[in-house]
């Protein structure tokens, strides 16, 4: 983000978040599709998981005052994954697919650049009219760019 452009800023999930989650949605499958009740059905696990999901097991049973501590000692990771995503999503996704893709903006800015980096690795000349594809969107960011700055100097 510029620096005259102002937005959301949250923290980013991290790699402990996303394992965590993906940890705690393998369980919850087992749980529920594979009918899992004590720790030996957890046994095809990764040895790390096996100690994590170990805390939810008291006496051989699940104990579901500890899960359910646990599932809310996740909240905050949970949080930053799907806020994560929808900011992403947002921002980045064509929300016309069904799947995920970039959207029609930034797969036309990497053609450009793509195209740009072409052009200067083979030493060719390049030239940025008002008119070309490139013109257009340097125009255009500093367009957005100048209403930023208004903005801020109306705020101010």
């Amino acid at each position: 983000m510029a620096e005259n452009q102002k937005g959301i800023r949250m923290a980013a999930a991290t790699k402990d978040d996303i394992k965590k989650l993906y940890t705690l949605y393998n369980v919850l499958e087992n749980l529920g599709k594979y009918n899992a009740r004590s720790l030996e059905d957890f046994e095809h696990f990764e040895e790390e998981e096996k100690r994590w999901i170990s805390r939810f097991f008291v006496d051989g049973e699940i104990d579901v005052d500890e899960l359910i501590n646990y599932l809310h000692a996740l909240t905050i990771g949970f949080h930053r994954v799907v806020m994560g995503y929808q900011v992403l999503f947002d921002n980045c996704a064509d929300p016309e697919l069904s799947y995920l893709d970039f959207n029609k903006s930034i797969k036309e800015s990497i053609l450009v650049w793509n195209h740009l980096a072409e052009h200067l690795k083979e030493g060719r000349e390049v030239c940025i009219t008002p008119d070309s594809t490139m013109g257009q969107m340097i125009l255009i960011a500093e367009q957005e760019s100048e209403k930023n700055s208004e903005k801020e100097v109306s705020n101010g």
